[in-house]
């Protein structure tokens, strides 16, 4: 039984591991599209 509960959070906390990693990647390319567009804008016509 305590080891059913434990694979449980085990499953729980690399799904939750998973989603925070996609979660910071997304933030990540995000940033990197925002400076590419800046630097875009700011380069003279």
């Amino acid at each position: 039984m305590v080891c059913l509960i434990l694979r449980f959070l085990f499953y729980l906390v690399m799904c939750f591991n998973d989603a925070f990693n996609f979660l910071i990647m997304m933030c990540f390319y995000f940033i990197m599209m925002m400076c590419l567009i800046l630097k875009l804008y700011s380069l003279p016509p």
